[in-house]
């Protein structure tokens, strides 16, 4: 990934011109020579950002290994995409100073973010003609969402190595790149536990008898002992950064991008960085494995457990020293006793059923499983 250039975002040009790209990618470093001389456009269909594809066509002076596919993506004016729009932006232009150590990332050839206005953009390589998601969005939520062993070796692997360069990387917590907003510091918890409180009360009225009784239960034990696990497990690490890493803050299976079997590009990418923040290492595991994965699933030929210590290999093996299985697990429980008020904010923010009721099952049979009430028990005798 090379060196992503700030640049003023005024100016940009709807549609977008091959005197802005040739002047873009002259910044970038990468336009040595020559010129685009051409563009066309194809509009992308993400919700959450005004994003297209590009076909450039050069000059014959330019360099011959000039990317032809680009995509730019640009934020839509609500208020909490504006705050994405810079956090994805600030997440780049750190990346681009550790550009060696990133290979999951598409090359990023400008962005730039303006305060003033609340625009961003960002101009990366488009890798869509050669790589695809080891799953959909729709086959994770229909529970069909198991790939390959290869490409589930090949994810593990750069979220490792993504989350090994990251490792209490100064940038975390600063400027936009903050430090999660539901535990970063002390007003930033307390405002999340009277949120999960208020929407876990509303969500039980509004689901009724459908909800079991075993996940109301499950649901009040965790935020009785939220506050004990804040004091017990996270307020020093949030204020220190100590085993904290860049968290996705979305990370699905489907946010990857795997190599079709022709391609010369064998790498696995990791695409959509709006949510980016210092988090919990295991946060992004949970995202991946416990959010729409059943418990047959998990559990099938010891999957979860088998990626989790493939995991930890490839994070040791990229560096990382001093954090252990037994770190990891803390972890992990602790990323799932925050995670499963995730689907109730679904649920309350309109989301269809059919979404949010398979996510809030398979994140309650993971509480379970990895035996988070106890350690709810725990925090709550030892804080």
């Amino acid at each position: 990934m090379s060196a992503s250039s700030a640049s003023p975002t005024s100016g940009v040009p709807n549609p977008l011109t091959p005197e802005w790209l040739t002047t873009t990618l002259r910044q970038s470093g990468m336009l040595t020579t020559g010129q685009v001389t051409r563009v066309e456009e194809r509009a992308n269909a993400a919700f959450n950002s005004a994003a297209r594809h590009l076909h450039l066509t050069y000059s014959p002076d330019a360099p011959p290994d000039m990317p032809e596919r680009l995509f730019f993506k640009r934020n839509i004016p609500e208020a909490w995409a504006v705050r994405a729009g810079a956090r994805e932006v600030a997440f780049y232009q750190v990346a681009a100073t550790m550009a060696d150590h990133l290979p999951m990332l598409a090359t990023c050839y400008g962005s730039a973010y303006d305060d003033e206005r609340g625009d961003s953009w960002l101009l990366l390589r488009d890798v869509s003609a050669t790589h695809t998601p080891p799953v959909t969005r729709e086959q994770l939520i229909a529970g069909s969402g198991i790939p390959p062993d290869e490409q589930l070796a090949a994810v593990v692997e750069a979220l490792a190595y993504l989350h090994a360069a990251w490792w209490e990387h100064p940038a975390l917590g600063t400027g936009n790149l903050l430090v999660s907003e539901w535990y970063r510091d002390q007003a930033c918890f307390e405002a999340s536990l009277r949120e999960f409180t208020d929407n876990w009360g509303a969500f039980q009225q509004m689901a009724g008898e459908t909800l079991s009784t075993a996940t109301r239960a499950l649901g009040d034990a965790a935020l009785a002992a939220l506050p004990y696990l804040w004091q017990r497990d996270l307020a020093e690490r949030m204020a220190t950064g100590h085993q904290l890493t860049i968290s996705h803050g979305d990370c699905y299976l489907s946010q990857f991008l795997c190599p079709l079997p022709e391609s010369p590009d064998t790498a696995t990418y990791l695409i959509d960085f709006q949510g980016a923040c210092g988090d919990l290492p295991a946060m992004d595991l949970v995202f991946l494995f416990a959010t729409f994965w059943t418990p047959e699933q998990r559990h099938e030929d010891q999957r979860e457990e088998r990626l989790m210590r493939a995991y930890l290999d490839a994070l040791t093996g990229h560096g990382v020293t001093g954090y252990s299985w037994d770190d990891l697990v803390r972890d992990y429980r602790i990323a799932l006793a925050f995670t499963f008020f995730y689907p109730v904010w679904d649920a309350l923010e309109g989301s269809s059923r059919d979404y949010w009721e398979p996510k809030l099952h398979c994140l309650a049979s993971a509480v379970d499983d990895w035996r988070c009430r106890e350690l709810f028990a725990r925090a709550m005798r030892e804080a």
